[in-house]
């Protein structure tokens, strides 16, 4: 408005064509630069990212790392549960390894002892004296005594093996129940806790949001009203051209 009324002052119309051509070229020039400084300013934003597209980066980020933290803690216990069968797969194994030896073993030495008691029979048909078929006789039936409690021995040990094998299963029964029991409020309490991570970081992803639609309402309302006041200018110098 200004320029104007240095140009109304000049007489001579020489004077005043000057004045508004190198106001017109001024103009120009400062439209050339706000449009240059508009367009950086556009580079810079494009290159920047949304406070919200931020926000939902770093909330899914922190929930991706909530659900590895949950199913670690649930693959713990069943690693833990499957550590513990394969143990008990081996510690079995080798059990019924141990019994098929001893087994063996007990076949081997009771068919020896029971061939040598066979065989002793045949000398006793031949025996004259009482007093000599009578101890050949004790030796034999102390022969069968050994044989007989080797076998009740073999079978002490699979009745104590079939009841520690009772005790080991009712064992695993309660230790199963009580993993599957954690298990449960595990998955109880992680379920709450994800709720609360998820509603928490949807909280903060609609602030985000809200802010960054403020910020552009604002943004947005001071260029329309820079432009309006360009606008308002612009009019108030044509009309006192015109006068």
């Amino acid at each position: 408005m200004s320029n104007t009324l240095e140009i109304s002052n000049f007489t001579s119309a020489e004077e005043r064509i000057a004045a508004r051509r190198q106001r017109a070229e001024a103009k120009l020039k400062q439209d050339k630069e706000e449009a240059e400084g508009k367009k950086t300013k556009k580079d810079d934003a494009a290159e920047q990212i949304s406070l919200g597209k931020q926000q939902y980066a770093d909330s899914s980020a922190i929930l991706e790392h909530h659900r590895t933290e949950t199913w670690d803690e649930l693959t713990g216990i069943r690693v833990r549960f499957d550590d513990q069968e394969n143990q008990r797969r081996i510690v079995e194994e080798n059990n019924r390894l141990d019994r098929y030896e001893a087994l063996q073993i007990e076949a081997v030495t009771s068919g020896r002892k029971n061939a040598a008691i066979e065989m002793k029979w045949a000398d006793l048909l031949n025996m004259d004296i009482p007093q000599e078929l009578n101890d050949q006789l004790q030796f034999q039936k102390s022969a069968c005594k050994q044989i007989i409690e080797s076998k009740d021995r073999r079978i002490e040990d699979f009745k104590t093996e079939l009841k520690n094998k009772d005790e080991e299963y009712i064992k695993m029964l309660k230790q199963q129940s009580t993993d599957i029991t954690t298990c449960i409020g595990k998955m109880r309490e992680q379920y709450h806790t994800l709720r609360r991570h998820y509603e928490q970081q949807l909280e903060e992803i609609e602030e985000a949001f809200d802010h960054e639609r403020e910020e552009l309402l604002k943004k947005n309302s001071a260029e329309m009203e820079a432009l309006f006041e360009k606008r308002r200018l612009m009019e108030e110098n044509e009309f006192l051209e015109r006068r």
